[in-house]
């Protein structure tokens, strides 16, 4: 569970949507479904400045965010904004029968202390991608005693969380049936 008065700022509340813009492809202006697609467009241009301000404010909320140590390269780290919780063992193969979930963002569960701020800072301007280009997805497990923990990805889900996310698609797996 998320406890932002840890870090004194308030839930941002605007949830960030986003979109690839269209390639142009030519059209007869009097076609109706070219207008319709180009009104989308518009929209889609409305979402784009939306997606700019919400990577402004988050990377300013995170400028916000106290260190409270540094890592050995001398980096910033930072307090989850999560509960921490113990980090379940979990087989390296496990995650090829996982599926992908949308689940709260508050609602999950941090199994370590710091997150580093350059690498948040990545992903707030990154959303959606992974320095290694694979998993884009952060690894959730649902724990025996029903709490859903960060197994790994608490980067990708403190930008989330930073740009005004309320979910996140994520690899999901029970405990249980480990």
């Amino acid at each position: 569970m998320i406890n932002y008065d840890k870090f004194g700022v308030d839930e941002v509340n605007d949830i960030i949507i986003l979109r690839k813009a269209n390639n142009h492809i030519p059209h007869d202006p009097k076609d109706q479904d070219w207008i319709a697609q180009q009104a989308t467009k518009a929209v889609e241009a409305d979402m784009v400045k939306k997606e700019r301000h919400m990577v402004d404010v988050a990377l300013d909320l995170l400028d916000d965010m106290p260190t409270v140590s540094k890592n050995k390269e001398g980096e910033d780290l930072l307090d989850v904004p999560w509960e921490i919780k113990d980090r379940p063992k979990v087989p390296d193969n496990a995650w090829v029968g996982s599926v992908i979930q949308c689940l709260r963002i508050e609602e999950l569960f941090a199994t370590q202390k710091y997150v580093n701020r350059e690498n948040v800072s990545w992903h707030i301007k990154h959303p959606g991608e992974t320095h290694d280009h694979k998993n884009s997805f952060p690894n959730i497990i649902k724990s025996t005693n029903g709490d859903y923990l960060i197994y790994d990805g608490h980067h990708r889900l403190a930008a989330y969380w930073l740009m005004g996310a309320e979910f996140a698609n994520v690899w999901f797996l029970r405990e249980k049936d480990l």
